[in-house]
């Protein structure tokens, strides 16, 4: 294991990342944005950004469906948490879906592997919920966060550790359910 990221002595915040996962639309952002409006010490960080870069930076006929297939991209995600970390910007809020396996051993392993705490929660919903909200957010139907809907709920979360939130509740209830499993001496 390498050195571990030591708490933040002049603000006395020990470093933390607080991984929402779950399928595409599930509402991840919304609990993401309120957990910051609610605890203005949190820091949200969206590794999206990294994949919609390294797509447009990609040529067509090398770029995977997924971005975070890139091994660069998941690479990129665990360095640029470490380096806020390690910068003091914590604790952070990650609101992505992350069902691949190897994906999610390079960068939460990684993190892991820093002495990182991830606390991790799978956000969930009726399947024909995330469609109504996907058809909604993308003013389409067949799209691609529609199309893996069904990888999504595929992936054992329980098994994986994650804390089960349930998304038809609303935002402020999963705030509170999330806040109460972290226990975080942040709230204000």
């Amino acid at each position: 294991m390498r050195k571990p990221i030591d708490a933040d002595s002049a603000h006395g915040t020990q470093p933390m990342v607080v991984w929402l996962n779950g399928p595409f639309g599930v509402g991840k952002t919304t609990a993401a944005r309120s957990l910051r409006v609610a605890c203005p010490k949190y820091h949200i960080y969206d590794p999206e950004l990294v994949g919609v870069l390294l797509h447009r930076v990609t040529p067509k006929r090398w770029r995977p469906d997924d971005f975070q297939d890139y091994r660069l991209w998941r690479w990129l995600t665990a360095t640029i948490l470490l380096c806020a970390l390690r910068l003091g910007i914590r604790p952070l809020v990650v609101p992505m879906t992350l069902v691949d396996e190897q994906a999610r051993r390079a960068i939460l392993g990684r993190l892991l592997r820093h002495g990182v705490p991830v606390r991790e929660f799978w956000l969930h919903t009726d399947p024909n919920v995330l469609l109504q909200r996907l058809w909604s957010r993308d003013g389409r139907h067949g799209s691609w966060a529609e199309q893996q809907i069904e990888r999504c709920l595929a992936f054992p979360a329980q098994q994986a550790g994650a804390v089960s939130i349930d998304a038809t509740q609303p935002v402020g209830a999963m705030r509170a359910q999330i806040l109460s499993v972290l226990d975080s001496p942040y709230t204000s």
